[in-house]
């Protein structure tokens, strides 16, 4: 006979189709990607990951504390769809209101989402104890998996539907107007740079002979000739084809070796630039040893050139986000200038130090090192004074870096005082139409401008545009190159004002200077990037507001349809805590006693927080590795479809073979993927053969395989080994556990990663909590928890 649904039971779980939004749009998606790359963007990568990991770990110890509290007042004052309303009424207000948080506020940005995340969690408990309204003992679990199920579908339509907003801004008349037009004009320039290569390789082939047909034909004229044409196909965008006859060169030069080795060096590090820019890490480093080996050390020139590949490896670890090994590799490099340019008794140090130097700050400051980079900055001031003098106003760059660190630090009126300190210094010393000043000016707009503060960015904007509308008189603005940096300046100021008439205009002008002067095409590209992140920026924004209504919306069938059972009498929040809290007492009492259950419980908390942790934290650390958010996106779609059937597999191999061994294999197959995230995961591709799959999609793959599973077969397991009249109360104290697992996860792998300077030793440390989860899970016994827990119930 076919079990029907109580009344109810549907509008209560179309509740799960509303929260799950959150849970899909917001805390696995997109606010770990924006925080990243929009609101904390000014942080170091660990920084990142560790102020991330911090919000998740307070929203749960919230939710832990005031759980009791919120379930006795629920219970006995009949107030489970009241406080289930005022939860989920102000989550939603909260997740709205991330809208309007501007870029570069990380803190605000970090609370709301805490906050958010708090309410999203206690509406949620008022939610789960309002099954019993509308189900029975005999269709508890199925009423429990259509809102499971609801959950998944709703969640998932409408991350779907954010997500294509987010790729495809266009398509829902998101996307800046002018995106196309730049975009074709962009096309246009390479088009006509490709063009002028091509002309001027042709002229020049065809004034000379073929290689070989003359004896005044050199081997460096074909040398020459390839050179060339390898950078045509490079400009071109055709980098398979540029590869190829840049591994010709290399060849002749491995065949030819010359007496110091520096072409075969240039060709290695040329080859190593291509395979960084492709995701070919492992070639790359590779080269970049050899061009280093290929250099001999000792004094002059050769010393120097080994410190510039030196700086060439350097920077691709740092590339890697293995901020360590860079800085300790830059480091290397000042010495081997040091060594190669100071001699015995000498005090002065060469300007040509700074390179590395400046290098050596940049890195400190990603690793969140804020005291060293301002060391390694006095160091840099230092060497100013020692070539150009005390009195010189070029030591105001000095100033620049200190702002630097400071903005990176959060010490935003150091930053500022040391930004105006120049800008005075340039302003006593310059001529106001100097460059110099002129970029101080851009600087500050720039800086105000990150900061939210419209009134000082304009003013700083203006003034160096009125500056360089005055020296400009009636030359085109293309003539003007050094005007770029104010108009991008103004082009931003006028969009966030949403004065699009003015920015378009500015917009044009900066076209203009890039069309005109032919600047390289990444440079144009990162405009576009500008143009279509401030569209996406939108897309991202507004789909918090999407989430608020889709939330809104769909709570309204479980508080106009679903009955609640009277309550004895209303609490004071007082005594709700104190009943709670003594009610939490007894229930952890009673479990001491059934042995089995507290060790699984005891091994359920440390491996469900790597569960959590992993499912909170993967896109952000994704995004610290380079990972495209595209890409970040798409796999978590890919994580909603494949979960679906594998949940239905580890359901199959539970009832088969016993929960405990396929969560066994479920924690088994989170090991690897720790070990693989941590040890292998970039933006490379793997070649299946049939396709070339970028590495994160093989990651969200292996996490949809076990990650649905692993949670309901905890359950289930749970279910067997406590007394069933006192399921309530139990799986009371078991959703207060796996509340507070998520507490130990976030906060572990933002401490060691800021603890050893880089994520991967951070996704690496979450591995001990399988292991300890696993270990611990292997001591239950299942038919010995049972018993005991028919031994309670008989009691009873």
């Amino acid at each position: 006979m076919k079990t029907r649904f109580q009344k109810g039971a549907v509008s209560w779980a179309m509740y799960d189709w509303a929260n799950s939004s959150w849970a899909t749009t917001v805390l696995a998606g997109f606010f770990p990607v924006f925080f990243n790359k929009y609101w904390a963007s000014s942080l170091s990568e660990v920084a990142k990951q560790a102020w991330l990991g911090y919000a998740n770990s307070a929203a749960a110890i919230v939710v832990f504390c005031i759980a009791p509290i919120v379930g006795v007042i629920a219970d006995r004052g009949s107030a489970k769809k009241r406080m289930l309303m005022g939860f989920a009424g102000v989550g939603i207000i909260l997740t709205g209101s991330l809208y309007f948080v501007q870029q570069g506020n990380w803190p605000l940005a970090a609370a709301i989402y805490a906050l958010s995340y708090v309410f999203w969690l206690a509406a949620n408990i008022s939610y789960d104890s309002l099954i019993v309204s509308v189900s029975s003992d005999a269709d508890v679990d199925k009423v429990s998996g259509l809102g499971f199920s609801m959950g998944y579908l709703g969640g998932g339509i409408l991350f779907i539907a954010n997500v294509l907003m987010f790729l495809m801004p266009q398509l829902f008349g998101l996307e800046n107007p002018d995106l196309v037009r730049l975009g074709n004009e962009v096309d246009g320039q390479n088009q006509m740079r490709v063009e002028s290569l091509q002309t001027a390789t042709s002229n020049w082939r065809a004034n000379r002979p073929e290689p070989g047909a003359t004896s005044g034909d050199t081997d460096a004229d074909l040398l020459e000739w390839k050179y060339r044409m390898a950078l045509l196909e490079e400009t071109g965008g055709d980098l398979d084809e540029a590869e190829k006859i840049y591994n010709e060169l290399l060849t002749h030069y491995q065949d030819n070796p010359g007496e110091d080795n520096e072409d075969l060096a240039k060709m290695q590090g040329i080859m190593a630039r291509l395979n960084d820019q492709q995701g070919d890490l492992e070639s790359a480093l590779a080269l970049h040893t050899a061009a280093i080996q290929s250099i001999a050390t000792g004094a002059g020139p050769e010393a120097n050139a080994m410190a510039e590949f030196k700086e060439n490896l350097a920077r691709h670890y740092e590339l890697q986000g293995d901020y360590n090994r860079a800085a300790e590799i830059y480091q290397e490099s000042y010495q081997i200038r040091r060594n190669a340019l100071m001699r015995p008794g000498d005090e002065k140090e060469d300007a040509e130090f700074i390179i590395p130097l400046a290098a050596l700050a940049r890195v400190q400051i990603k690793l969140g090192r804020f005291d060293a980079a301002m060391q390694t900055t006095e160091h840099i001031h230092e060497i100013r004074i020692e070539n150009l003098g005390n009195e010189s106003p070029m030591l105001t760059e000095s100033n620049l870096d200190k702002a630097v660190v400071y903005e990176a630090q959060g010490r935003m009126s150091q930053a500022e005082a040391e930004l105006l300190a120049a800008l005075e210094t340039r302003s006593n010393s310059f001529d106001q139409k100097d460059p110099l000043y002129i970029e101080n000016l851009n600087l500050l707009a720039a800086f105000y401008l990150r900061q939210g503060n419209q009134a000082e960015a304009r003013r700083y904007a203006e003034q160096a545009r009125d500056i360089a509308q005055k020296e400009m008189g009636a030359d085109e603005v293309s003539d003007h190159p050094e005007y770029a940096p104010t108009l991008r300046n103004l082009v931003n100021l006028e969009t966030q004002a949403g004065n699009t008439e003015q920015a378009r205009t500015y917009r044009q002008q900066l076209n203009q200077i890039e069309s005109a002067w032919l600047r390289a095409p990444e440079a144009v590209q990162d405009r576009i990037g500008s143009i279509l992140g401030l569209a996406q920026a939108f897309a991202v924004k507004l789909s918090f507001v999407t989430v608020a209504i889709w939330w809104a919306i769909f709570t309204l069938p479980l508080l106009l349809r679903v009955r609640e059972p009277g309550g004895d009498s209303r609490v004071s929040i007082f005594q709700a805590a104190r009943e709670g809290f003594g009610q939490l007492a007894i229930t952890f009492k009673e479990i001491r006693k059934l042995r089995v259950v507290f060790m699984f419980l005891l091994a359920y908390w440390f491996y469900i927080d790597g569960v959590d942790t992993i499912i909170a934290m993967a896109v952000n650390y994704g995004a610290t590795l380079g990972i495209g958010t595209g890409d970040l996106i798409t796999a978590l779609l890919m994580v909603q479809f494949v979960a679906f059937p594998f949940a239905y597999l580890f359901g199959w191999g539970g009832q088969k073979h016993g929960p405990k061994v396929w969560i066994m294999i479920g924690i088994f197959v989170y090991i690897l993927i720790t070990i693989y995230a941590a040890l292998f995961l970039d933006k490379r591709t793997i070649d299946f053969g049939f396709a070339r799959i970028p590495k994160f999609y093989v990651l969200a793959f292996l996490v949809g395989t076990s990650q649905g599973g692993v949670q309901a077969l905890s359950r289930s397991l749970f279910a067997r080994l406590i007394p069933e009249d006192k399921s309530a109360e139990f799986f009371g104290f078991y959703n207060m556990i796996g509340k507070f697992a998520a507490i130990i996860g976030p906060t572990l792998m933002g401490s060691v990663g800021l603890l050893f300077g880089t994520t991967r030793a951070g996704i690496f440390s979450i591995i001990l909590l399988f292991l300890i989860g696993g270990s611990l899970l292997m001591f239950v016994n299942e038919k010995a928890g049972s018993r005991l827990a028919d031994e309670m119930e008989s009691d009873n």
